[in-house]
């Protein structure tokens, strides 16, 4: 039995690598979270002022990544390069371009509103404070390159297409 590997290409790797970054500093932000709760320094971020050094990192860490979204390079997928004329190629089919249905887009559009109104709604009941909004987003951008590379709910269960994008 012949078995085929795929190549696992430098833009997996890079997400990979995202990956573990996003991780890392969820973990640490958890760990500094945690502690300065035990501590009872839950100041001005959930006790995260005394260690704004993860604070900063983390920042650091985004403003990267957003910088690199604005220059071409070969290490991001050509979907997350869309804003470059050279990279934005509409599908069509028969002549007709694809356009996702309008109630699976709905679907997604009601499913981040209802989840980030839930967070919102325990956030100014002061249910939960803003370490765990911080620790809220981090764990967004670890389901983000989840959802890029192994699973995404959003493109199987409600758009049924290729990548929501």
């Amino acid at each position: 039995m012949n078995v085929r590997r795929k190549r696992i290409t430098p833009i997996v790797w890079m997400h990979y690598l995202k990956l573990i970054l996003r991780s890392a500093l969820f973990l640490s932000a958890l760990t500094i979270y945690i502690v300065n709760r035990i501590n009872k320094t839950g100041l001005t971020f959930g006790g995260f002022e005394k260690n704004s050094v993860i604070l900063f990192i983390i920042s650091g860490f985004f403003v990267i990544e957003m910088i690199m979204r604005l220059i071409p390079h070969k290490l991001e997928s050509m979907g997350c390069q869309k804003q470059f004329k050279k990279n934005y190629k509409p599908k069509n089919f028969e002549g007709k371009a694809e356009i996702q249905p309008p109630l699976a887009t709905f679907c997604v559009f009601a499913s981040w509103i209802a989840l980030n109104a839930i967070i919102g709604i325990l956030y100014f009941t002061h249910l939960i404070d803003g370490g765990i909004l911080i620790l809220i987003s981090l764990t967004y951008s670890i389901c983000d390159i989840i959802c890029i590379l192994f699973f995404c709910p959003f493109q199987t269960w409600m758009m049924k297409n290729k990548c929501c994008g």
